[in-house]
């Protein structure tokens, strides 16, 4: 397993596997025709962008040469935790057929240190309200659920449900033998 900043000649596969990502881990929770809709070359364009941009970070997962998974994360957005030195996670995902191999585990410790590294106290992210099985991931990780943060997004014609997540810095990530993304 190699973790390394995502660059430009990385865009298709990591395009790819946020495609599959969510093909996979959103059947259910949007609608299908727009998943079916999602394709590489529709992310390809944001990543263009991504790689070029200096306030966000975006690390990569290889496994066995090849693009497992990524994360992306930098500054906060939310006005009411923008004062408290805030990170935030922006996304984070794996290839479905690298669920449950650490990868993930691996990537959120990453983007954690890096963010504690640059002086951030509280890191946020953001998840769709029925995503147990991220919602999981992240309280194995050490982040709790804030109560009364949330938000609605619209996606592909439906209005989607996101809660959000906290670490503070003197919170300490759990362990466990199930906390594999």
């Amino acid at each position: 397993m190699i973790i390394r900043p995502v660059t430009s000649s990385d865009i298709a596969e990591v395009a790819a596997v946020q495609a599959a990502s969510w093909k996979a881990a959103y059947r259910g929770l949007m609608p299908d025709a727009g998943l079916d809709a999602v394709s590489a070359t529709d992310f390809a364009h944001d990543w263009r962008i991504l790689v070029n941009d200096a306030s966000r970070s975006n690390l990569l997962v290889e496994y066995e040469g090849r693009v497992a998974g990524y994360v992306s994360f930098g500054p906060g957005h939310d006005t009411d935790v923008s004062g408290q030195a805030a990170g935030e996670i922006h996304g984070l995902y794996l290839a479905p057929a690298y669920w449950r191999m650490g990868l993930g585990r691996a990537l959120c410790q990453a983007a954690v240190q890096s963010l504690w590294g640059a002086g951030y106290h509280v890191i946020v992210l953001w998840v769709l309200s029925g995503n147990m099985q991220a919602r999981g991931f992240y309280e194995r990780a050490g982040f709790a659920l804030e109560p009364g943060r949330e938000k609605t997004v619209r996606k592909f014609g439906a209005d989607l449900h996101h809660v959000r997540y906290r670490m503070t810095a003197w919170a300490t990530p759990q362990t466990s033998r199930n906390d594999n993304a």
